[in-house]
């Protein structure tokens, strides 16, 4: 990403930029061509935290000293790691059985990683296993000796002095072995609809004709459109001025076009920013930071100064502005 383009998506000049990189905040790489910045995804977060530490009364210097500190691992570091062993604290996490789940993976190394909507899938050399986070789970790489947490759950041993550890307020997280190559194809993956990134809205339009059920509600079904959780649905809605309580089949096919064009443009900026952290929930020891750029979720005003209201729809909390998101449009 150029620093004009990062300097627009953050909100900042490019001389703060230019700052960071100076104090050796940020690393970004130069281009062959012309020799312009290139800012990657690390250089993006690393500004975020930055940001996010100004707004909440850090120094510029206290800033830098804070980012310096973060540990730059990250969940890719097991690739090609060996699993040693498996010590499960609470069985509940693995839908299997513990031992079968343990032998199973014993001695095998990780060699990808890969995301099917909001399930993790830990692939080894002929095997596999999916894990869904659920509410507040995270993964965190730490070293063999390192104090455990009592939220600490599940720890895969690993060679080279690494642990990899399930952590988990809630215990609502889930772990089960799958088949190396048709995953996809197996419960619970196989019931899952597409992305965001991938859905035609006109199969979106068909699909939700047959929905006489709050919107909200629908954007929470992963058979029909999956990756979606609850804080995203309320900005996809806020964002798009719809009230939560609308039926899914009144849309129109330019309003279901507008849906899937503003949930590819939350969760992508989501993504960049690391995701959002709500009470507990971290990765690898920093806070998502899209929780700063939240138009409702858990905000007593939207951007426009009206009060927000929070109501359950299908159990869910729903946080909407009744006067940006009036209940027909």
């Amino acid at each position: 990403m150029k620093i004009s383009d990062a300097a627009k998506l953050l909100g900042i000049s490019t001389d703060t930029i230019r700052y960071y990189e100076k104090e050796g905040v940020i690393t970004p790489k130069r281009t062959s061509k012309n020799n312009y910045r290139d800012l990657d995804n690390r250089d993006i977060i690393s500004l975020l935290i930055c940001i996010y530490n100004r707004k909440i009364g850090y120094s510029m210097k206290e800033s830098v000293e804070y980012v310096e500190g973060i540990p730059v691992s990250k969940i890719t570091d097991i690739l090609n790691k060996k699993i040693e062993d498996i010590k499960i604290l609470y069985p509940k996490i693995i839908d299997d059985d513990q031992e079968e789940f343990v032998q199973t993976l014993k001695n095998k190394t990780f060699t990808e990683i890969d995301r099917v909507g909001k399930y993790l899938i830990f692939k080894l050399e002929d095997v596999a296993f999916i894990s869904h986070l659920r509410m507040e789970g995270k993964y965190q790489i730490c070293k063999k000796g390192d104090i455990l947490s009592k939220h600490d759950h599940v720890i895969f041993v690993l060679d080279e002095g690494m642990e990899l550890r399930y952590n988990d307020v809630r215990k609502f997280g889930r772990m089960k072995l799958v088949d190396h190559d048709d995953y996809k194809n197996q419960l619970p993956l196989s019931k899952l609809g597409p992305e965001p990134f991938e859905i035609d809205y006109l199969e979106l339009y068909q699909k939700l004709k047959k929905k006489n059920k709050a919107i909200k509600t629908v954007l929470l079904d992963q058979s029909i459109m999956t990756g979606i959780g609850n804080i995203y649905a309320n900005e996809i809605c806020y964002q798009m001025h719809l009230n939560p309580y609308t039926k899914a089949n009144v849309l129109s096919k330019k309003r279901v076009k507008e849906l899937v064009d503003v949930a590819c443009e939350i969760l992508n900026k989501a993504i960049l920013q690391g995701g959002t952290t709500i009470h507990s929930f971290s990765a690898n020891g920093i806070d998502g930071l899209f929780q700063v750029q939240l138009k409702v979720h858990m905000q007593k005003h939207c951007p426009l100064g009206h009060e927000i209201k929070k109501v359950m729809i299908n159990e869910r909390g729903t946080y909407y502005c009744p006067i940006c998101q009036k209940a027909k449009r």
